[in-house]
């Protein structure tokens, strides 16, 4: 689940740096919003990944 989020606000902070550069610079607010939307789901996903762990990551119990 942590990685699809994180995927998901890659895809999300890529999309809107592209636009940015391609479309006409009216207003850069709405791509920098995307953008910072997107660096949001990475964040909340290696907090995720942090506070639940990889199960494979753990060690054995005692």
């Amino acid at each position: 689940m942590s990685v699809s989020i994180g995927a998901i606000g890659l895809v999300i902070l890529f999309t809107g740096a592209i636009a940015s550069l391609l479309l006409p610079p009216a207003s850069y607010l709405p791509f920098i919003v995307l953008e910072l939307a997107g660096v949001a789901l990475i964040v909340v996903s290696f907090v995720r990944l942090r506070r639940f762990g990889l199960p494979l990551a753990r060690p054995p119990a005692k």
